[in-house]
């Protein structure tokens, strides 16, 4: 996973929970190859590292925001999205059926220079090592 590209912490716990910061295309080469899903392959893998070193997972994500520079895009990234997070689906990439606890959004970006096609940014709801939950009241 490459390192930040600018002054900001990639992962903070809040609570309950770990937010992570916009994840892009990037290797520790710099912007993978392959577009939209090579990018998103990539995002998708920088988050769930960032939460593995947290002691979380993919599974653990209750919100992302994808933002797209070409919405013709969305197609490619929806079939990424519903890969990479496995079946911890998004409720918009569903066929029907019970709605699933994460929530995506999507947005498009205009583009401009350096501006990548797809960053990816993640909210996840866990509790692992950390005193109890408080339950709902």
């Amino acid at each position: 996973m490459a390192p930040p590209v600018g002054p900001y912490t990639p992962l903070v716990r809040a609570g309950d929970f770990l937010i992570a910061s916009g994840q892009l295309g990037l290797g520790d080469a710099g912007l993978v190859d392959g577009g939209v899903a090579g990018q998103l392959r990539q995002a998708i893998g920088n988050l769930a590292a960032l939460l593995e070193s947290a002691g979380a997972s993919l599974s653990d994500v209750v919100k992302t925001t994808v933002f797209l520079v070409d919405m013709d895009d969305y197609a490619v990234m929806n079939d990424v999205y519903c890969d990479g997070f496995g079946d911890h689906l998004a409720e918009l990439a569903g066929g029907g059926g019970p709605a699933t606890r994460r929530r995506r959004r999507d947005r498009g970006l205009e583009p401009r220079p350096g501006l990548k096609s797809v960053r990816l940014w993640g909210e996840a709801g866990w509790c692992g090592n950390l005193p109890p939950c408080s339950e709902p009241s």
